[in-house]
């Protein structure tokens, strides 16, 4: 296990040093961070934003809400939503390499990774547009212990995404057929 722990840990450090050496993606991790925060302060306000829609409501509800939840709640929707930011850093680093190298096996899977819901907040946000919110209260912890699975499930995906980018492969030569 120890082992383990050590090459995944090495893994994602090497991952995180060639992603953000180039800058962009400091700026993609962050902006996907606050969109996915700004999306969950806007689906659990829909109905009042449909009713009287203002920009200047829907940026009221997005910095204010932090003051609408509980601070265990802000605090897992922040790092998922920041955990999320750099999942799909990551997945498109890889798409972008698999590109650029002219690497096609594989890359459905990549693609599904953006398919896939990077945000378990965000996806509990819309139980409550769908009218199914109460289905939380009947949990042991309120719902709080899907922002811990929401997280691990996260960083599950950063630390398998983090592998593929530290993968060596070796480089595709094509010949010519004469």
């Amino acid at each position: 296990m120890k082992h383990f722990l050590k090459e995944y840990s090495l893994s994602l450090l090497a991952a995180f040093r060639e992603v953000y050496q180039n800058r962009a993606y400091y700026v993609l991790t962050i902006s996907v961070a606050i969109l996915l925060f700004s999306l969950n302060a806007v689906a659990r306000n829909y109905r009042l934003l449909a009713a009287d829609f203002s920009f200047l409501l829907l940026v009221s509800l997005i910095t204010g809400s932090w003051a609408s939840m509980a601070g265990s709640s802000f605090f897992s929707l922040l790092v998922i939503s920041l955990l999320a930011g750099i999942s799909i850093s990551f997945t498109i680093f890889l798409i972008k390499r698999q590109v650029t190298s002219a690497i096609h096996a594989g890359s459905l899977s990549v693609v599904l990774t953006l398919l896939a819901p990077a945000c378990p907040s965000c996806a509990v946000s819309l139980l409550g547009i769908f009218s199914l919110g109460g289905i939380i209260t009947i949990l042991p912890f309120q719902g709080q212990e899907l922002g811990i699975i929401g997280v691990i499930i996260v960083l599950l995906s950063i630390f398998y995404l983090s592998r593929k980018i530290t993968t060596a492969t070796c480089p595709v030569v094509f010949s010519k057929k004469k």
